[in-house]
């Protein structure tokens, strides 16, 4: 479920439209604080909806930060699918990540609150696309590996920007993506 809609777009209806709102106002919202900081009433004001809605499809805050968690992870499920090994994998799911700061934030939530993010994903597809990627050493547990990637694509998300603009590069120089595969294979290489 793609989050598309605009801010400030008209009150959306119906069973597509809001679930999509909300989600898009979700991640909006952990764009610019953590999840911690902002209220049901904040996601409802920014998706231009009633309470009951929200309500009506989530359970709850926690319920639908996660929902837009998996949505995000979804669209880098599609990313992911077009590549076949994990440096292509890191590079085009780090691109993405630089447009799409709210999973960075997001996960980063999880584990300050001490939540274990595989178990809060559950069985996605992109979890197990990442594992299957990467589950190219028996010797290594493809969970670890998984978790190295996801940790060092979450250093990229939080940090290359800064480092970026501290070099006097740009956001998007395409070293960025080079210099993440490489830092991808020394944290996959087996330790001796």
């Amino acid at each position: 479920m793609s989050t598309t809609l605009e801010p400030g777009a008209t009150r959306p209806s119906g069973r597509s439209q809001v679930p999509i709102a909300l989600l898009a106002a979700t991640e909006r919202l952990c764009t610019v604080s953590q999840p911690s900081s902002f209220t049901v009433a904040d996601i409802v004001r920014e998706a231009n909806v009633t309470t009951s809605l929200l309500y009506f499809y989530f359970a709850s805050k926690d319920e639908i930060i996660l929902a837009t968690l998996r949505s995000i992870a979804s669209d880098l499920d599609e990313l992911a699918a077009e590549v076949s090994s994990p440096n292509e994998m890191a590079t085009a799911v780090s691109s993405s990540l630089m447009d799409r700061p709210a999973f960075a934030r997001i996960l980063a939530w999880l584990t300050l609150e001490g939540r274990a993010v595989t178990k809060e994903m559950g069985d996605h597809p992109f979890l197990a696309r990442l594992m299957t990627t990467l589950a190219t050493d028996e010797s290594t547990d493809p969970h670890t590996q998984a978790g190295s990637v996801v940790a060092v694509l979450l250093a990229n998300a939080f940090f290359s920007g800064g480092i970026s603009e501290a070099l006097g590069r740009q956001r998007d120089d395409e070293r960025i993506p080079g210099a993440l595969d490489e830092l991808i294979s020394t944290v996959l290489t087996p330790q001796a």
